[in-house]
């Protein structure tokens, strides 16, 4: 409504300036026209007048927002001027004759069809008036018939005038509508570049600023984002002699909301690494519970590797499981735990189970941001994370992580957050062998 109304104030505006422009013609008109029925000084006075009606209208714009009825006033006003104008100057053999169609044309601008007509039916009455009481010489009835013969131009005109004002009107509206969804599709962008960079801030600052280094174990781990911030992580707790405690945790959601998730699920491990695995899980679960909206959820998986007695702990919270590549001859096994993902119910359970390990042995715990990365038409999967390790089981962590981003960077399109965490133990003999020696 706003809008209409500032469209309506324009067009008044506007008109005031079209009066100006008409008037000074007539003056002009009125100084170089003479002949029969034209009374020069009474339309010079006439011109006076209508500098004074507009200039009126001129301070009334400037000072007070005009009326639902203003146009009403001003149709008025512009027909009383014509036809006083008109019957001053000849009646209907007047030069300023044509100036009803300029009152039915704005009429018609201004308020569509219908005002058009009602100012093509006013001017028409008054035309027909002006030939009545205008002295003629020649037959009164010819006189009428011709003018009754132009009143249908006048109704032409107004349907004209009232549907190409209409037409304009709705292009006009398009194009704004169009720069207004164009302006808010800009601002949407803008919004979520500045959640996307902050997302990013606050991935990057949870990730462990360096790697674990333990004696008889290589490390090695990486996340890439994909075109929008999810919700992965890796985090490492450790004991500098022989142990180290590795997770991935993959948030639901994209951007600010699984960046801060992902914050508050670091902070409730660094409180429960000194819990065996079953608990720490539980302990992640009632945090999401607790602490964040329902529909977001956490998938997890986390495992201690003892490089002394060569032992892997795992608990899986509705993670991808992990994979292990046998060293002697690159078997690839699949190790996992039952366990509801983090934050569906608060007293979800999760259990712990055991693998034991040799040396040259390979650990990884990955997201489905790896294994559902398309290759060629084709899921990468967890086959093709198992291929390229046993490919490289001899390589170090790094060269192993290295390898499987090279492949998924080359051959393949990752829609979301991919993460790979490789632990291989690089040698030695279990404790136990150790103290049998002794």
């Amino acid at each position: 409504m706003a809008e209409k109304n500032g469209k309506e104030q324009s067009f008044d505006w506007l008109l005031v300036q079209g009066r100006w422009v008409v008037l000074a013609s007539v003056l002009a008109a009125a100084f170089l026209r003479q002949g029969v029925g034209f009374h020069q000084l009474s339309v010079l006075h006439i011109v006076f007048l209508g500098f004074i009606y507009n200039g009126a209208l001129y301070i009334w714009l400037r000072v007070r927002r005009p009326g639902p009825r203003f146009w009403l006033s001003t149709l008025a006003g512009d027909l009383v001027l014509v036809t006083l104008l008109v019957y001053l100057s000849g009646g209907v053999n007047s030069p300023f004759h044509d100036l009803f169609y300029l009152v039915v044309i704005a009429a018609a601008v201004q308020r569509g069809v219908a005002g058009g007509l009602e100012a093509a039916l006013a001017s028409s009455v008054l035309v027909v008036s002006i030939e009545l009481v205008t002295p003629s010489g020649r037959s009164r009835l010819a006189d009428i018939d011709r003018v009754l013969s132009s009143v249908p131009y006048q109704f032409l005109v107004a349907l004209a005038a009232g549907i190409l004002s209409r037409q304009l009107s709705l292009e006009g509206d398009r194009r704004r509508q169009a720069e207004v969804q164009a302006r808010t599709l800009e601002l949407e962008q803008q919004r979520r570049r500045i959640e996307l960079e902050v997302a990013q801030a606050v991935q990057a600052a949870l990730l462990p600023a360096e790697l674990p280094q333990i004696p008889g174990i290589d490390i090695a781990a990486r996340t890439v984002t994909a075109l929008e911030v999810g919700g992965d992580l890796f985090d490492f707790s450790y004991d500098p002699s022989e142990t180290v405690m590795a997770a991935v945790i993959d948030v639901s959601g994209k951007g600010v909301p699984a960046a801060l998730a992902l914050s508050g699920l670091k902070s409730s491990l660094d409180a429960s690494h000194r819990l065996n695995l079953p608990a720490a899980l539980a302990s992640l679960n009632r945090h999401m519970v607790e602490h964040t909206p329902e529909d977001m959820f956490a998938t997890m998986a986390i495992c201690t590797l003892d490089a002394g007695t060569r032992t892997l702990q795992l608990a899986c919270a509705g993670h991808e499981p992990m994979l292990i590549v046998r060293a002697a001859d690159g078997t690839r096994e699949l190790a996992t735990t039952e366990g509801l993902p983090l934050g569906i119910r608060r007293d979800g359970e999760y259990r712990a189970s055991q693998v034991q390990l040799a040396p040259g042995d390979v650990v990884a715990l990955y997201t489905d941001g790896v294994t559902e990365a398309q290759c060629g038409g084709q899921p990468f999967g967890v086959e093709g994370l198992a291929d390229i390790i046993a490919e490289n089981r001899s390589a170090s962590a790094q060269a192993l992580v290295d390898a499987v981003f090279a492949r998924l960077g080359a051959d393949c399109a990752c829609q979301d957050d991919a993460t790979v965490v490789i632990l291989k133990l690089t040698g030695g003999r279990p404790e136990s062998e150790a103290g049998d020696e002794r």
